[in-house]
């Protein structure tokens, strides 16, 4: 789907759609962990290859990701989280520029820490995960967004921000305000 929208931009072309991007003092690496046709992730030689290749040595870096690289509790996403979890926390043990690790993918706002860095999963604007034990559901909680202010090498503040929503659907002038955030 991302090859379709981004057809144009350099990443689109290879066998895995990451991007590294530079911004300021800091670098934002964007890694794909997508399995075509499953929902879960995973990390393999691909990956921890484009890392090795993309990772800068002297910058402070975030490593984005969708699916989670760790349990959170829910046997239902738990099932379907980032495979090769082992590998990437072996790579991150050798690569201490990496000062946090953000995902999605589990519709509810989670925070832990992975391979010793501090790991932060983003709500969704709309619906949230339930946590429960049973199968997945979704829950009255309201959806929201993360806003992160990183100043790299020094400090990563993270703010939850709710969703405004109508009858459970984000409203037209937050979702606007939600997709350019």
């Amino acid at each position: 789907a991302l090859r379709a929208v981004f057809g144009d931009q350099a990443w689109s072309g290879g066998s895995l759609c990451c991007q590294r991007i530079d911004v300021g003092d800091g670098t934002l690496l964007l890694l794909d962990t997508v399995v075509p046709g499953e929902e879960w992730g995973e990390v393999a030689a691909a990956q921890l290859d484009w890392l090795e290749d993309a990772c800068p040595e002297s910058r402070p870096v975030l490593l984005a990701q969708h699916q989670p690289p760790f349990a959170v509790g829910i046997a239902g996403l738990d099932a379907i989280r980032c495979r090769g979890e082992q590998l990437l926390a072996q790579w991150l043990a050798s690569h201490a520029a990496v000062e946090a690790v953000l995902c999605g993918h589990v519709h509810r706002f989670v925070s832990t820490s992975f391979a010793g860095r501090p790991a932060i999963i983003a709500p969704s604007p709309a619906q949230q995960v339930a946590l429960q034990d049973g199968p997945l559901a979704f829950s009255r909680e309201p959806g929201g967004y993360l806003c992160h202010d990183w100043l790299p090498g020094e400090r990563l503040l993270t703010h939850y921000l709710p969703a405004e929503t109508e009858n459970g659907r984000l409203s037209g002038h937050q979702a606007g305000s939600a997709a350019s955030a």
